[in-house]
């Protein structure tokens, strides 16, 4: 959450001045890890099991929840969801 208020904060700015940070100073480093924990988030996010509804067959057809593993379907889920956000 603390790197969501820091770009919320230094994006506009940068993009509305033109104002990069000198190349290989700290805070072109700091950006730069910033950038790679968003981009390591994306790609976990089509690596990760979603939770989806299953209904018991038998007497009961009690729905329950099991975690989905298909990379197609996680790839879907994620499409639909999040990733607009995240990139």
């Amino acid at each position: 959450m603390p790197l969501l208020v820091y770009l919320t904060v230094v994006m506009p700015f940068r993009l509305s001045f033109a104002n990069e940070a000198p190349t290989f100073s700290p805070v072109y480093w700091w950006e730069f890890l910033i950038d790679m924990i968003f981009i390591c988030d994306i790609v976990l996010n089509f690596r990760t099991g979603i939770f989806v509804k299953a209904t018991e067959e038998g007497g009961g057809g009690e729905e329950s929840e099991l975690v989905e593993y298909d990379r197609y379907r996680v790839a879907v889920n994620y499409m639909k969801s999040w990733c607009g956000f995240d990139s």
